[in-house]
């Protein structure tokens, strides 16, 4: 068996209140090749939902890459008894194995969140992937617009950066948060081969 290897990722959200030299700033930081490797637009939205033994309100992260093709070199989807990839279709979400057994559901089902706005969503499960932190669902554009009713706009950037370590990784975050973005740093998912998808 392959070992696994703890990849990390950044999510820097955009504010709706940027103005023009506010997202130049981002863009110069984002294009910066001594600091970021690589970064994708992705649509990121937090849903909700009410479940577990104490019911309490759960907090699931969506994101919805604007091309599913290279998706796969920032976040590793896999199936963890075969260990096989999972693509990003247009028949359903991907969920993480957390979140499925907190609403204790599987492939093929289907699952209702609540948006940001408190909408009601239904979604069909197209897999689970192997992934223990934090509630995610992973999203192709399409079939995004087609549960959501809305058209995909990207309002934040997947960023994997030339330095991962922690310190650096919370250093580039103060430094994006300066600029007026909103920066989350995430390690949710184990890469089997990180080789795979370079």
């Amino acid at each position: 068996k392959k070992p696994l290897n703890l990849k990390q990722f950044m999510i820097a959200a955009e504010n709706d209140n940027l103005d023009t030299e506010e997202q130049q700033a981002i863009n110069e930081k984002l294009s910066d090749k001594d600091v970021v490797e690589s970064y994708a637009p992705i649509y990121y939205e937090e849903y909700s939902v009410t479940a577990g033994k104490s019911q309490d309100s759960q907090t699931n992260k969506l994101l919805c890459p604007e091309n599913t093709d290279d998706f796969s070199s920032y976040i590793s989807l896999d199936e963890r008894k075969s260990g096989k990839s999972i693509a990003l279709t247009d028949n359903g979400v991907v969920i993480s194995e957390r979140l499925s057994k907190l609403l204790d559901v599987s492939a093929g089902d289907t699952i209702t969140l609540k948006d940001s706005a408190g909408n009601p969503q239904k979604m069909q499960i197209a897999a689970v992937t192997e992934m223990y932190t934090g509630h995610f669902l992973f999203v192709s554009p399409a079939y995004y617009q087609q549960f959501s009713e809305q058209d995909f706009s990207s309002n934040a950037y997947l960023i994997r950066l030339c330095d991962s370590s922690s310190e650096n990784a919370n250093e580039v975050a103060a430094s994006v948060m300066k600029l007026g973005a909103s920066p989350e740093i995430f390690a949710p998912h184990f890469r089997r081969n990180a080789a795979r998808s370079q």
